[in-house]
């Protein structure tokens, strides 16, 4: 008698796919049976990225990010001028309206009309003989012009973009004094 080596059990059969096969410890037999479970997968080994490749990973996000800044400083920044433009514009018209009441306060007190000075920070109000009221004004806001007609009168003050005026006939209005 010789003895086998390889044990009695169910093994993959070479000649059939997916299918089992029975070896009895001395021949292979009929009985077949259908492979029931796959093995289980094998997992790759990782894959390396090479520097060059991480290096143009880096420089394709940070041209990314350059553009989306750009893209949002494209769209920021004429709103963010506009907007100051517009505070400009409303200071230059506060600073005419407060003026024109200083004004018109003066005339009806002294009865006669003020000079209107600027000296570079303040507006003067006054006269020499009654004195001079300071009003402060606005950042960027400077004294364009003040006029007198009789009882009558117009100021007008100025920002980087803009020129505004208070007439006494009309109150504030934008442009020069008319």
């Amino acid at each position: 008698m010789t003895e086998t080596s390889t044990p009695a059990g169910w093994y993959r059969d070479t000649h059939t796919a997916g299918q089992m096969r029975y070896w009895d410890g001395a021949a292979w037999t009929a009985h077949v049976a259908p492979i029931t479970s796959a093995p289980a997968p094998v997992a790759a080994p990782a894959k390396r990225r090479s520097g060059a490749t991480v290096a143009l990973i880096v420089v394709g996000i940070a041209l990314g990010a350059l553009m989306i800044i750009g893209l949002l400083a494209a769209i920021a920044i004429p709103l963010f001028l506009n907007q100051r433009s517009e505070a400009e514009e409303a200071a230059a018209k506060a600073d005419a309206a407060t003026l024109g009441m200083e004004i018109a306060t003066f005339s009806v007190e002294t009865m006669s009309q003020p000079d209107v000075e600027w000296d570079g920070a303040n507006y003067l109000v006054g006269t020499a003989d009654w004195g001079y009221v300071t009003v402060p004004a606005s950042a960027g806001v400077t004294l364009a012009s003040f006029t007198v007609d009789g009882t009558d009168f117009c100021v007008a003050t100025s920002s980087k973009n803009s020129i505004v005026h208070f007439d006494s006939l009309s109150g504030v209005g934008d442009g020069p004094c008319p």
